[in-house]
């Protein structure tokens, strides 16, 4: 890290791209999910909702059941990553080269031959002390630049929209199937009806999903402290889940009540023809721009809110003489420092 640091000039900022391991899975989850339940919709015996009088009392409570059963692992994993973030935090705000630990001073510098070996801390600190001026300098850095990096990182650049978009894919793959049923109808070609499955699909996945995902993913990070049982660990997954599954049925509403207002703005007469001539296409397309307005507010609202907050710990550590703090590695250093600030036969990192 100090050589990385030491690499770009002294008016360049480092850039630095973290991406811990446990993110993976984090991302991954969403798109698994969510083609798990457009899979699952498929199975749906369309014939028997047709004849149902009222098919949303089936259809909407299967499709939660779904979304429950799906989302249920990227929840927990959500709140699993930002508490490993919170961890990496704190141990980069009590950052101090003294912790650090080096294999040849466990053995104490002696090879299993019985050879004096070189201290490879001592030659580190060395470089360190002639690169930033001292430890304490180094320090500092890693717990002001790197941390600022790495909350910027692993906040607002992470759960993004182009993010998002990319985990929407199975559902655009669900409403583009759809729309090629509705394009052929009894060998003429409809395209205002195939249009409005577009539409829908872009509504839903670059729509109603963000939304869902960008209120989701601050719930679990406001929520994201482990309980003391696991009932209520489970309880506080549940509750996210619900507050999902409400955005997701109130966008079934939306919609439904936009196809409303589209059939009680054509007048009585010609609203029939109108409306097979369009076929719901300008309520679909109110739905889909409302949606569009909401995921921009919330994407942009989160460039400009941090879901953690960089803390900077100074440890505790001696005093020099001019009154700087002095860690023990600064004391090492120090006491280590050669008199030329270029170290004979130790090639830069």
């Amino acid at each position: 890290m100090a050589a990385f640091l030491h690499s770009r000039p002294a008016s360049q900022k480092a850039k630095l791209i973290i991406r811990p391991t446990f993110l993976g899975p984090c991302l991954v989850s969403v798109p698994v999910g969510l083609s798990c339940v457009v899979l699952a919709m498929t199975f749906l015996p369309s014939a028997v909702l047709d004849q149902l009088d009222d098919e949303q009392t089936v259809l909407w409570p299967v499709l939660g059941t779904l979304v429950f059963l799906a989302f249920y692992t990227s929840v927990a994993t959500s709140r699993a990553y930002f508490r490993s973030v919170e961890v990496l935090q704190e141990e980069l705000s009590r950052f101090v080269a003294s912790s650090t630990l080096c294999w040849c001073c466990s053995q104490d510098h002696r090879s299993v031959s019985g050879e004096v070996l070189a201290c490879d801390r001592r030659i580190v600190l060395q470089c360190i002390t002639s690169w930033f001026g001292s430890v304490e300098r180094f320090e500092e850095t890693v717990r002001t630049e790197v941390q600022r990096s790495l909350a910027d990182q692993l906040s607002k650049e992470i759960f993004t929209f182009s993010q998002v978009a990319a985990s929407a894919v199975p559902l655009l793959w669900h409403f583009m199937d759809t729309a090629s049923e509705k394009l052929h109808q009894h060998g003429i070609v409809i395209w205002r009806g195939a249009a409005r499955e577009l539409v829908r699909g872009l509504g839903w996945g670059l729509g109603v999903l963000p939304v869902a995902f960008f209120v989701t993913a601050q719930l679990t990070h406001l929520l994201r402290r482990r309980r003391a049982w696991r009932c209520c660990d489970v309880a506080t997954n549940c509750f996210i889940l619900g507050v999902c599954i409400l955005i997701f049925v109130a966008a079934l509403y939306l919609e439904q009540h936009c196809w409303i207002f589209e059939k009680n703005f054509f007048p009585d007469d010609d609203g029939d023809v109108l409306r097979f001539q369009w076929n719901f296409l300008p309520g679909t397309s109110l739905f889909a721009l409302i949606f569009f307005v909401l995921a921009a507010m919330l994407s942009m609202g989160r460039r400009h809110a941090n879901c953690v907050k960089p803390t900077s710990v100074q440890p505790e550590g001696q005093t020099n003489q001019s009154g700087a703090n002095l860690t023990p590695a600064n004391q090492e250093a120090q006491f280590a420092r050669p008199a030329s600030p270029q170290l004979p036969g130790v090639e830069p990192l």
